[in-house]
């Protein structure tokens, strides 16, 4: 295996700060992690690859990542097999780096699958939930005549949606005692969400956390 091109601070994900939280929840999301098959001594062995694809509009995320774990590498872009414009972010040969995040985070090659809530302190569990929104939520807005209500939801594994929604149900509870479940969607993933001034209040919670939001999910209400 030949040394590696680019420089990268292999120990960001060591220390559980709020922008590193973010940036885990963002990565349990949208990220993933696999083996990099490579030929050696006669032999095959693997090391481990993190890697970011994001709709190339997003690209500017990618670059606050690259600039806060120090990468020194490029963010290439392609055009997928239908023609939309994709931009990517990897990190090859970066054990360190990986370790942490699993052991950190729980963020493993089959984390859409086995996805489990970290252990953080109360200062850090807000930035991980606003990176995952970033990544796997979605905010949008019903009307009926002149009223305005606003939806947030998340897709993930029932471990850590049901560690989300007791979250919220601690820091921005319901008007009256109807609690929002977290539910089976078709396929292999649960949806978890909630609307109304709960929604507004979680919106208003991670905007006013001073973490690298993804600019177009950014909330003004």
């Amino acid at each position: 295996m030949s040394r590696r091109l680019y420089t990268v601070n292999e120990n960001y994900f060591s220390l559980l700060t709020p922008d590193s939280c973010y940036w885990a929840g963002f990565i349990a999301a949208d990220g993933y992690i696999s083996p990099i098959r490579y030929r050696k001594n006669g032999g095959v062995k693997a090391r481990e690859s993190l890697r970011i694809d994001l709709s190339e509009k997003d690209k500017s995320h990618l670059e606050s990542f690259k600039r806060y774990i120090n990468y020194t590498g490029p963010i290439r872009e392609y055009t997928t097999n239908v023609g939309n414009p994709y931009c990517s972010l990897q990190l090859d040969g970066v054990p360190k780096l990986v370790h942490d995040l699993n052991s950190n985070f729980n963020i493993t090659t089959k984390k859409s699958l086995t996805l489990l809530p970290p252990e953080l302190d109360e200062e850090n569990i807000l930035p991980f939930i606003a990176g995952y929104f970033d990544g796997d939520g979605t905010l949008n807005f019903s009307y009926r005549g002149n009223r305005r209500d606003c939806n947030v939801s998340f897709v993930g594994t029932k471990p850590l949606l049901s560690w989300i929604k007791n979250w919220v149900d601690i820091n921005c509870p319901p008007p009256i005692k109807k609690w929002s479940q977290v539910n089976t969607s078709p396929g292999n993933y649960f949806v978890y969400g909630f609307s109304g001034k709960r929604a507004e209040a979680f919106a208003k919670l991670i905007e006013d956390v001073n973490i690298p939001r993804l600019e177009r999910k950014m909330l003004y209400l």
